[in-house]
Formats: C-alpha cells, structure tokens, sequence
C-alpha cells in the first residue's frame, strides 16, 4: 500500500511495492524502503529545503567513482521532491557484527577513507565549500522553524541552535546548527 501521494513517473516505478518507514539516520526527508520480495529501493520524500535536487545531483556524480545507489528517478511536484534509489551495497556501521567486533568497523571506515580521497575531483560539479555553505545556512534557517516547533526564529537565526536565548526542546540537526553558526560568524564580521 502506498502511504503517500507520487508524482506519476515514480508512482508507476513502485506500483505494487511493499512499503516500510526507514527511521535510520538523520534526513530531513521522508526515507521509505520498498521491496517486491527480491529486490529492495529506497524513496526519498520532502520539501524543497531537505536539498533532494542537490543530493540527487552529487549522487549521479559519483555513480561509478564510488559505490553509491544509483538514481532511478527524480521528479517535483507541489514544492515537493522525489528520489527513487537503489540499495546500496554493504552493512551500516551500526550493524551488529561491527558493535560486536569494533575493529571491524574502523577498518571499514579507513577503507571508505582511502576510497574517497582516491576520488578525482578534476570536473566536479559539487559546490561544497565556504560560500555554499553560508547561503546554504541563509535558506537553512528561514526552514528550521518548520521543523523544529519550539525554535525562535529572527532574521537569519534559529536560537533552537545556534546559542541565541531560547527554547531547546528539540535541538535541529547537527548540519543546521553548524550552519547556524557559520551565518552569525559572518554576520558577525
């Protein structure tokens, strides 16, 4: 049973799909894991400010440079974003084999290391660095507020995160709050 409203591409991908929430990790969006009994995809769900279009971008980058899922479809509607995934191989670190055997998981964090510095950024698309993320921070807090029902918000400021007197019943993400915190750097300066 399909628990949301699809745009018609990807309704038509996961017609007849069994559906199950995925409450690992920390996105913004919605994460539902889809599986027809052998193979499994992952949908993505959310607003325009969870960055789908962005996250579907660099994803379709690194296709074939590291083993990352593959994008099947993507499309907007109503303000609204969908990405449909691929699995991706492998276990999460957080599996029981690696909470078990530690050192397992810190070889298989070195070796994700060595992959990822092996990468060849030459012709990246990927904009990750200071500027990108203040204007990120910029769009970042104007949302915050929506997701975070006990924050206070001010032109520019979440003080739910970033120090600014106010309610912390529910602190905003790790990402929000060091965005935060590099917009009242520069709004400092």
């Amino acid at each position: 049973m399909q628990p949301i409203p699809l745009p018609g591409p990807i309704a038509a991908l996961v017609r007849g799909l069994r559906w199950e929430r995925d409450t690992v990790g920390r996105s913004f969006a919605g994460v539902y894991r889809l599986s027809d009994g052998k193979n499994t995809y992952y949908l993505k769900c959310g607003d325009e400010a969870d960055g789908l279009a962005g996250e579907c971008r660099n994803l379709r980058w690194l296709r074939g440079r590291l083993p990352v899922p593959e994008v099947l479809a993507w499309a907007a509607e109503g303000g609204m974003e969908y990405m449909l995934l691929s699995e991706a191989g492998g276990r999460m670190l957080c599996d029981a084999s690696y909470l078990r055997r530690p050192e397992l998981a810190v070889s298989a964090l070195a070796s994700g290391l060595r992959m990822l510095r092996a990468v060849d950024i030459s012709g990246c698309p990927l904009k990750n660095g200071l500027d990108e993320k203040l204007e990120a921070a910029a769009g970042s807090t104007r949302t915050i507020g929506r997701r975070c029902r006990t924050a206070t918000i001010r032109p520019g400021i979440c003080s739910a995160s970033c120090g600014v007197p106010g309610p912390r019943k529910n602190p905003c993400s790790p990402t929000a709050t060091i965005a935060c915190r590099m917009y009242l750097q520069k709004a400092r300066k």
